[in-house]
């Protein structure tokens, strides 16, 4: 995985986060297990693509964009 594509799965993994967050989910509010478990799942997500994030940039340092 390059860096810029390990980026990118970090940006979409906090958005889905983000949204995650705020939504309801049809016939279960904030708060419901099943609205928990949502959001456990995208805070999964994003640590798994900060990791690789982590591991791409330590694998090609010399690939990194200018101003990082």
């Amino acid at each position: 995985m390059t860096i810029d594509e390990a980026r990118e799965a970090v940006m979409q993994a906090a958005l889905s986060l983000a949204l995650a967050e705020r939504q309801e989910l049809p016939g279960r509010p904030k708060g419901h297990p099943y609205h928990r478990a949502h959001v456990r799942y995208c805070q999964d997500e994003l640590a798994v693509a900060a990791r690789e994030l982590v591991q791409a940039v330590e694998s090609k340092p010399h690939e990194l964009p200018i101003g990082w």
